[in-house]
């Protein structure tokens, strides 16, 4: 099964694009800097199509990206507004 990480996995856009992804099929990495709130968002799921991950986006690592075995990623933390191009050259 492919592996998508999300980052905002938990928020008002990432939510929709989470389960949108677990109903094609995917492992969905739910990530954001609060575990608390991605575990809560992922233990009403299907435990086996959803895991909670921390992380931030200010300080992710292409190494970081590539720990998770994710065979896509998704930003969908916002603001993007002035944000960098850090994260996709990542």
């Amino acid at each position: 099964m492919k592996r998508v990480l999300v980052i905002g996995g938990y928020g008002g856009f990432g939510a929709k694009i989470v389960r949108l992804a677990a109903r094609e099929g995917f492992h969905v990495i739910v990530a954001g800097r609060n575990l608390a709130k991605a575990a809560a968002f992922c233990a009403d799921a299907d435990k086996s199509r959803f895991e909670p991950l921390a992380l931030d986006r200010e300080t992710l690592t292409a190494a970081d990206i590539a720990e998770t075995g994710a065979w896509a990623v998704v930003d969908a933390a916002g603001p993007w507004q002035g944000y960098d191009y850090r994260l996709p050259r990542a």
